[in-house]
């Protein structure tokens, strides 16, 4: 399994959907649904107060390659629902660490 996390910036025609639902909690609920129906999770869901980004959120699943990530960017962005996304791979400090104590020493090091 690996963790994201994602940054969204949604369509006028999602935006009015948000409102015309209630607010951002329907989309914290097709997106529990959407990743428990590949095998995920949605983690924490956040509204940002930016011009660049409407929501920020981690989302979990399973490792399915550059051809799923390849497919899914595809029907999100034929959705109509997402302008722009970023999806930003994440991992544990411990797990980060672990690796690097198994890395030192072995890194090439550059000429003098």
């Amino acid at each position: 399994m690996s963790t994201a996390l994602v940054l969204v910036k949604y369509t006028d025609a999602a935006k009015q959907g948000i409102v015309a639902e209630g607010g951002y909690s329907s989309r914290v609920n097709n997106l529990t649904a959407a990743m428990e129906g590949v095998g995920g999770s949605l983690g924490d869901y956040w509204v940002c107060d930016s011009q660049e980004w409407d929501a920020a959120f981690f989302m979990t699943g399973p490792d399915n390659g550059p051809a799923f990530q390849a497919a899914l960017n595809t029907l999100n962005e034929a959705s109509g629902h997402i302008a722009e996304w970023r999806v930003i791979p994440v991992a544990p400090a411990v797990d980060v660490d672990e690796q690097l104590a198994g890395l030192m020493g072995k890194a090439v090091k550059p000429p003098e």
